[in-house]
């Protein structure tokens, strides 16, 4: 009876029809006995309850042999969930009517007896019991082979007690008298197969306990178990796959996911899903899981990372769907796992090698436009933090007239410690091995180190937090060392090969960035002796001519080094990044040939990832390719002309609208439009505006762009009118810097290279260049040649 009350629990929960028949079957073979046992004790009742009590066994094998039968043949029947409890109601009601029938039919003498005392058996129930041994046994045999398919305990259990009820109706199929010794044995094999029965729930109990799931979904799992294709492709599987309950407890995986996590399944059963994610992640991911569970996603794809068994963190890609009943009931989370470790790495770099590339150009256009050596220190220590991965940072300076090291900028120290390295002499720190050498030093452990070791400054190392520390000279391009910049670290590091190079990158630029600032300076202080030296000559004629020739020639012989230098800082930008655009290319041609050459043997994964790579090659490309025309432009010998700026704008609108047939933009170009520029410089500073009109006015409907000039004073002004997005005036001084991209504008493709052309053509020429904008209502670029009177 026990047993079929939880039959028909789990038949309203699932709606699988098989628990509808095992659940009737157990309550007709229950429920008979307790009526058997009732009437037995009646007048004549002992030939009475034979009758009723086989009747309704063999109505329980039957029941048992359909559900048998359904699942021998793999079939998962199901009802609606509105249907189920009619349909339990109404098979309940017919088990307790039949018996009933059965109890009255016996009682009333409608019915035959099926055992007569001192005469035995009658024909009838050795037909009625040999047909429900059959029957038992068939259900013993289909729930056996489910078993051998679907390991489940609580099948094995089931077909013991199968077994055992087929043996009890064969002792009282083979007794002739009541009280018989094969009587008594069915008896004794009837009892057990009940207590087999319970065992069987106990079992299922125990396993739903364990892993973390209902009894009905235990008892579903093990009468459907999984089709034998699908848990052969689960197992060999190479990406993981795991299944888990709704609560986070793991239900199974497969080997691949051993193998990413390093936790077999019982250890991952004790351990639970939000250890297994990294705390900084573990939040988010618990966030998708609840709006999974909510019904606002239907299943949710995040990279993130894992921690493996040994607490190594690793990025995977996990994509988390929801297995629902019929009724919508959530049941169990499937999950595809991905190692994404490498693919990150290789990001990461990417990335490291981009803001290497923009912090370097971000200096020298501090440099060009600043010129404090204070500012650029400054900026020289930031950039050397984010490109090391470093906690603190200095940056000293070589006293010209003691040798000593400095320190002339800093990040993150106390003064306390600034003043004990202050006045830092050669062969002190790492700054003073590294001088000493001309060559870098890196200590990957402070308590470790011959340098430190016994010396007060491992006590101010430790004092500050210092752990590890790398020093790089700044070297001239004569060698003679100007400085030195250090990276500091609160945890035992070393900077591996690709952090060195860029860290190699930046002190040479910030050496011949110091070694410029120092000759400018020095020609100032010269240039302001000499102009005294002129006051004082003035009473003399001859002595003031002397002093003219001697400053002419000074100052051009400051003048020729100044231009040397400015060639050699730019011939320098121009080779870092044209040495750049070498790698990316080769990235970009070696991605391409892969994809091409095996491309049909990688799945969509992979071949995603590979084009994502080769997307960022390109696109670092396109920058590499910015700063070499920047550096162009710059180095380029310009030659004025009068230009005709209205066929040049006609031809560049022309081929951007040949670029995108379907645009319909309305132009607006100035007739007869003429000006002072280099032909080549003027074409490219035009493009670049027009280029930026046409990229942010594509989302517009009614898209719509003016050429035109105006008269300032004396002066001619010419301007590019569009009505895009627009940008915030608070920003106008950023769109001209290199790589700087507004919030508004970085939706779009570019490099940030563009505006920074125009405004480095315009420079050359003499002129300036300026916006005027609102966010949504347009921009107007505005620039002149540079000359007193208009053309």
């Amino acid at each position: 009876m026990l047993v079929a009350v939880i039959a028909g629990r789990n038949y309203q929960v699932s709606g699988r029809i098989k628990m509808l028949l095992l659940g009737a079957a157990m309550l007709a073979v229950g429920l008979s006995g307790t009526v058997a046992g009732i009437v037995r004790g009646l007048p004549g009742g002992a030939n009475l309850n034979v009758t009723i009590y086989n009747c309704a066994a063999l109505l329980g094998a039957l029941l048992h042999a359909i559900a048998a039968f359904i699942l021998a043949a793999g079939l998962h029947p199901q009802t609606a969930p509105r249907r189920r409890p009619l349909l339990l109601a109404c098979s309940y009601t017919l088990v307790i009517v039949f018996i009933a029938l059965l109890m009255l039919g016996t009682l009333k003498g409608v019915l035959p007896l099926f055992f007569v005392q001192g005469t035995g058996a009658t024909f009838i129930r050795q037909v009625v019991l040999g047909s429900g041994i059959v029957l038992n046994l068939f259900s013993f045999t289909a729930f056996l082979a489910t078993y051998q398919r679907n390991r489940e305990p609580f099948l094995l259990w089931y077909a013991g007690a199968l077994a055992l009820t087929a043996t009890g109706m064969a002792g009282f199929f083979l007794q002739h008298s009541v009280g018989s010794p094969v009587g008594w044995v069915g008896r004794f094999s009837l009892y057990l197969g009940e207590l087999y029965f319970l065992a069987a729930l106990l079992v299922a109990g125990r396993s739903a306990q364990s892993s973390g799931q209902s009894l009905d979904d235990v008892l579903v799992l093990a009468l459907n178990g999984a089709d034998e294709k699908i848990r052969t492709a689960f197992a060999h599987a190479t990406i993981g796959f795991a299944m888990a309950t709704v609560k986070g407890h793991f239900i199974d995986i497969n080997p691949a996911f051993t193998e990413l996590t390093g936790y077999s399944l019982p250890e991952l059963q004790q351990l639970g899903l939000p250890p297994l994610i990294h705390p900084d992640d573990r939040e988010e991911n618990m966030e998708l899981a609840r709006r999974m569970l909510g019904g606002e996603l239907p299943d949710f794809t995040v990279e993130n990372r894992y921690l493996r068994k040994g607490g190594e963190p690793i990025w995977v890609r996990k994509s988390v769907s929801l297995v629902r009943d019929s009724d919508g009931t959530p049941r169990w989370t499937v999950a595809l796992i991905e190692d994404i470790t490498q693919r990150k790495e290789v990001e990461r770099q990417l990335a490291r090698e981009f803001d290497t590339v923009t912090r370097l150009q971000k200096l020298s256009t501090l440099f060009v436009h600043d010129g404090n050596l204070q500012s650029v220190l400054e900026e020289v220590v930031e950039a050397a933090i984010a490109i090391a991965g470093a906690d603190f940072g200095t940056i000293q300076l070589v006293e010209p007239e003691t040798g000593d090291l400095v320190i002339a900028a800093q990040k993150g120290f106390p003064q306390w410690w600034i003043d004990y390295w202050k006045p830092s002499a050669h062969g002190k720190g790492t700054c003073g091995a590294a001088a000493a050498t001309g060559r870098r030093v890196i200590v990957e452990d402070v308590e470790q180190s011959p340098i430190f070791a016994g010396t007060d400054a491992l006590e101010v190392q430790r004092r500050a937090g210092v752990r590890a520390v790398q020093s790089t000279p700044l070297l001239s391009r004569s060698g003679q060392l100007v400085g030195m910049f250090s990276t500091h670290y609160r945890s035992a590091f070393r900077p591996d090969e690709a952090t060195l190079r860029r860290l190699d990158l930046l002190s040479r630029q910030t050496a011949d960035m110091i070694c410029r600032l120092r000759a400018e300076e020095a020609l100032r202080i010269q240039a302001m002796d000499l102009q005294e030296s002129r006051q004082e000559a003035l009473n003399a004629q001859d002595a003031l001519l002397l002093l003219n020739q001697e400053l002419e020639q000074r100052v051009q012989e400051r003048t020729v080094k100044l231009t040397a230098i400015n060639k050699e800082l730019e011939s320098f930008c121009y080779s870092v990044a044209h040495e750049l655009g070498g790698p990316l290319r080769s990235m970009n041609c070696f991605s391409s040939i892969v994809l091409e050459e095996y491309g049909e043997r990688m799945d969509r994964e992979g071949r995603n990832y590979l084009e994502r790579i080769a997307a960022s090659a390109s696109r670092m490309g396109h920058l590499v390719e910015g700063l070499l025309l920047l550096s162009k432009v710059t180095r380029r010998e310009m030659v004025r002309e009068t230009v005709n700026l209205t066929a040049i704008v006609a031809e560049i609108i022309n081929e951007l609208a040949a670029q995108e047939p379907k645009r319909r933009v309305e132009t607006t170009i100035a007739d007869a439009t003429w000006g002072q520029f280099d032909p080549a410089l003027a074409k490219l500073a035009l493009y670049n505006l027009l280029g930026n009109a046409w990229k942010y006015t594509s989302r517009i409907d009614a898209a719509s762009i003016e050429f035109g000039h105006l008269r300032r004073g004396s002066e001619s002004v010419f301007y590019v009118r569009d009505n895009g997005i627009g940008f915030d005036m608070a920003y106008a001084e950023k769109i001209f810097l290199p790589f700087e991209r507004l919030e508004a504008t970085a939706k779009f493709d570019g490099t940030g290279i563009g505006l920074a052309t125009v405004q480095r053509v315009i420079e050359m020429h003499g002129g300036k260049v300026w916006a005027e904008s609102e966010p949504g209502s347009g921009a107007t670029f505005y620039f002149t040649e540079g000359l007193a009177s208009a053309y």
